[in-house]
């Protein structure tokens, strides 16, 4: 399971592309989110990011998106 720490959309596929689509990580991103999010062609995260999740995100070496959420100010 994700825990409580965030919250994964799941998959969408767009033309063919698997896009991961997260949010609300708070500064936490568990290992079985990581695996589970780097099948994807591309990651989405849609808020409330937190301290260290974004070099997480990236270290996975997929496409990124984030957007700020109310508590990323």
């Amino acid at each position: 399971g994700f825990g409580l720490a965030c919250r994964i959309g799941g998959f969408i596929l767009q033309g063919g592309m698997r896009i991961a689509v997260i949010a609300d990580t708070h500064g936490k991103l568990p290992p079985s989110v990581q695996s589970d999010i780097a099948q994807a062609d591309e990651i989405w995260h849609l808020g409330d990011v937190g301290p260290g999740v974004e070099g997480q995100l990236l270290a996975l070496g997929r496409p990124l998106e984030i957007v700020l959420g109310n508590n990323d100010f």
